[in-house]
């Protein structure tokens, strides 16, 4: 599926680069700079990712003995005590997740943006070669 975007995209590219050949130029331009910011994006995306899943562990570790002990917390009354623990391990997952949720919606937005100055590069480049044409 992945594969026949991709030649979509390309045949649609070729397609105006031979109509309007100033818009290859444009794109080349545009991919490279957007290639050098997904790669600046590529390292905290990875960090971002062991984070939440290092922050995930003691969460779901800390649910279980909470669930087995129940009793015995209820007895010794350090209900607080894990529950203050519970909440900063829900806290420190939640701060991961919004980490990831603001690289997506970052990268999201770069992307477009590429979309957005190739689309107004083709239709500068169609006027000035309709100008040309007359």
């Amino acid at each position: 599926m992945a594969i026949f975007g991709m030649l979509n995209i390309l045949s649609a590219i070729i397609m105006i680069g031979i109509i309007i050949w100033p818009f290859l130029i444009l794109c080349a331009i545009v991919l490279y700079i957007y290639n050098q910011l997904l790669s600046r994006y590529l390292a905290p995306a990875r960090e971002i990712k062991r984070e939440i899943d290092n922050r995930r562990s003691p969460l779901i570790g800390s649910y279980g003995e909470i669930n087995s002990g129940l009793i015995v917390l209820r007895a010794f009354k350090s209900k607080e005590y894990f529950y203050g623990y519970f909440e900063e391990a829900i806290d420190g997952h939640s701060r991961a997740v919004f980490m990831d949720n603001h690289t997506k919606r970052w990268i999201g937005m770069i992307t477009e943006l590429v979309g957005t100055v190739l689309i107004a590069g083709c239709a500068f480049f169609g006027i000035i070669m309709k100008v040309e044409f007359d």
